[in-house]
């Protein structure tokens, strides 16, 4: 019984690992920003600006048109 609730659990949490608002948001907290204001007090509006920000304080660029991060020096 155990075993099946791990797996259901598991494959929740590969969900979550691939939405891409929550890699959004696990990049700020690497930057520096605070768990609980990048998981729960962030709009997806804000964490998009910041994301973008500290990406090209990284040497990337964000193409708007493509809506991808490009590396400039590449």
């Amino acid at each position: 019984m155990a075993d099946c609730q791990a797996g259901g659990r598991g494959n929740r949490r590969k969900k979550l690992y691939r939405t891409p608002g929550f890699q959004q948001r696990c990049w700020l907290v690497r930057n520096g920003v605070p768990y609980t204001t990048a998981m729960e007090e962030m709009s997806d509006a804000e964490v998009m600006a910041h994301s973008i920000a500290f990406s090209e304080m990284e040497g990337y660029r964000f193409n708007w048109k493509s809506m991808t991060m490009e590396q400039l020096n590449a």
